[in-house]
């Protein structure tokens, strides 16, 4: 079994999708790996901002905050994000590589306005110091 495995996912498998036996096409398959590997370059840095980001608005639901999030994740994909990736993808040589820098100026906005968010909320139920676990609705006080 772990041999027919080895055998489809190590040879069979890339040769699909890579055409080694051709010399013209091992000159595409350069390009692509080149271009793979800038684009992995930004997908490291798209994680760090995606754990900060999804860390953040956990938090934030855990609190019930989700109508600021809501609006802090539009803007950062909508009005920040967006424009960027079209900007750097259409208008520079960027292309493929403006894309995922485009998609990582979204996602870094909203991972720090989340944050920021978050923040201001811890501060504000540290600085009540009335107990209170919750924000909004159910807000209840523990007894002591």
């Amino acid at each position: 079994m772990s041999f027919s495995l080895n055998l489809l996912f190590n040879e069979s498998l890339p040769k699909i999708f890579l055409d080694n036996d051709s010399v013209a096409g091992f000159a595409d398959n350069v390009e692509v790996v080149t271009i793979a590997a800038q684009l992995l370059i930004i997908a490291a840095f798209f994680q760090f901002t995606d754990a900060l980001q999804v860390v953040a608005l956990g938090a934030l639901r855990g609190m019930r905050d989700v109508k600021i999030p809501t609006v802090i994740t539009f803007i950062a994909y909508w009005i920040i994000g967006f424009p960027t990736l079209y900007y750097l993808s259409m208008e520079t040589s960027l292309e493929s590589m403006g894309i995922w820098i485009g998609l990582l100026a979204g996602l870094s906005a909203s991972g720090i306005m989340l944050f920021i968010r978050f923040n201001y909320l811890s501060k504000k139920l540290i600085r009540l110091g009335a107990g209170c676990w919750v924000l909004g609705e159910g807000c209840w006080t523990r007894n002591t």
